[in-house]
Order: C-alpha cells, then sequence, then structure tokens
C-alpha cells in the first residue's frame, strides 16, 4: 500500500479526513478491520499455534485468550490512531508504513494477556504484534483497497 494512499496529517494535525468519508463509511471500515482481525488470529493463530507459543495454555482458556488479544490488537490499533490525530478512524485511513514501525499492538496484547501469568508471555506479544503489522502491511492492506475500490 502507498504510504500516502489516503494519509493526510500534517505535522499531527488532522488535515480533514473525516471530511472525505462518511460516518457510514468510516463504520464500514472499522467493521472491516475487525473482520479482519478476526480472520488474522484465525488464520495465523489458531490452537494449535497459540499452543506453541503459550505452552501452558489449557484447551478452556483459549476462547479467553484469542479474545484478550483481539482486544489488544484493537486497542494497539486505537493508541496508534490517537497518537496520529486519527482517533475513531481506520487504520487503513493512516499511514500504514508508521503502524509497521509501532509497538503499539504488542504492548497493548501484553498488557491484556498479563493476568493469565503465562511464562512464555513475551515471546508471544512481540510474535503477535510483528505478525499483526505484517499481516496488515502485506495482506490486508490488499484486500481493504480491493473491497472499497482504492
Amino acid at each position: 500500500m502507498r504510504a500516502n494512499l489516503i494519509y493526510s496529517t500534517q505535522s499531527g494535525k488532522n488535515m480533514g479526513i473525516e471530511s472525505r468519508f462518511t460516518e457510514k463509511q468510516i463504520k464500514e471500515f472499522r467493521r472491516f478491520e475487525d473482520a479482519e482481525i478476526d480472520r488474522f488470529l484465525k488464520e495465523y493463530f489458531p490452537n494449535k499455534e497459540t499452543k506453541i507459543w503459550l505452552p501452558e495454555i489449557i484447551k478452556k482458556q483459549f476462547p479467553l485468550v484469542r479474545a484478550e488479544t483481539k482486544a489488544g490488537i484493537k486497542a494497539g490499533i486505537d493508541d496508534f490512531l490517537k497518537i496520529e490525530g486519527m482517533e475513531g478512524l481506520s487504520l487503513y485511513l493512516a499511514d500504514l508504513t508508521a503502524f509497521v514501525r509501532s509497538k503499539n499492538v504488542g504492548l497493548k496484547v501484553k498488557e491484556n494477556l498479563e493476568k493469565f501469568r503465562f511464562n512464555d508471555l513475551d515471546d508471544y506479544c512481540n510474535y503477535i504484534d510483528e505478525s499483526y503489522r505484517g499481516f496488515i502491511y502485506q495482506i490486508s492492506a490488499d484486500e481493504f483497497k480491493r473491497v472499497f475500490n482504492f
């Protein structure tokens, strides 16, 4: 994805990107973003893969860990958008190159999963973070452009 596909911030100031899209469109973008998080977790972190990274996870914990991981990814995206001055918009409207350099997702996933006290939590969170940033930049952004005709 070109870094400036829709990017319209300058020196951290929002330059009116909201006016380019209706509220309905932004909601559609956010729904797509949510569905892509689900797809990412389903394809890249099924139970078997999660067990590799978190060996002490038990089967009944998996849905909880999945839900907390998703919530962490969403919180990381929201933090990134807030930093970029694009709060309430979609990640796909931001500079994905800047997102790829951020660590927001991994930090938020770790915050959400600390209550489980897994031994290998740092490795899991770092891998989720790296994998998700790669997924967004290399796979999901292309799908977003295809679905929304960008």
